[in-house]
C-alpha cells in the first residue's frame, strides 16, 4: 500500500510541473492576440472620437487598461498572465494615441517565467504594433 502511494505521489509530482508550464504557456499565447486587439481598439477609438486614448500597463495589478475621455474612465482591461513579467519598469507605463491614432515609437520587453522566453515588441512611429518577437 505504501509503495502504491509512493509511486502515485511521485508520478503526480512529475506530471504537475509540465502541466503548470503548459497552462502558463497557453495563457501567454492567448494574451498576445488580446493585447493586439486592445492596442488596435485604442487607436481606432482615438481616431473615431477625435480624442487622445491611453493604454496603461499596470504591473502591480497585472493588467492592461484602455482609458478614453468623455469622461476619462477605464473602458476595457485584459489580465496579464502570471508567468509574464513586464521588463520596462515596476511602475505604470502608458502608450498614448492622439486624435489621429498616432503614438510614440518604442520597443517593449516581456519575459516568461514559465518558458524563459523573452518577448520583444516593436511599435512603429505612428503607433502601429508591428510585430512580436519571441526569443529563447
Amino acid at each position: 500500500m505504501v509503495l502504491v502511494l509512493g509511486v502515485t505521489a511521485g508520478l503526480g509530482l512529475l506530471l504537475a510541473g509540465p502541466a503548470a508550464v503548459s497552462r502558463a504557456s497557453l495563457a501567454e499565447r492567448a494574451f498576445w492576440p488580446a493585447w493586439q486587439r486592445l492596442w488596435r481598439t485604442a487607436r481606432q477609438l482615438a481616431i473615431s472620437q477625435h480624442h487622445e486614448t491611453v493604454l496603461v500597463v499596470v504591473p502591480a495589478s497585472r493588467r492592461v487598461e484602455l482609458w478614453a475621455p468623455k469622461p476619462w474612465r477605464c473602458r476595457q482591461t485584459i489580465p496579464i498572465p502570471r508567468s509574464l513579467r513586464w521588463l520596462d519598469g515596476p511602475t505604470k507605463t502608458d502608450f498614448r494615441f492622439n486624435a489621429q491614432g498616432w503614438g510614440q515609437a518604442r520597443t517593449v520587453h516581456w519575459r516568461s517565467t514559465a518558458t524563459g522566453h523573452h518577448w520583444q515588441q516593436a511599435v512603429q512611429f505612428g503607433g502601429s504594433l508591428v510585430n512580436v518577437y519571441e526569443t529563447a
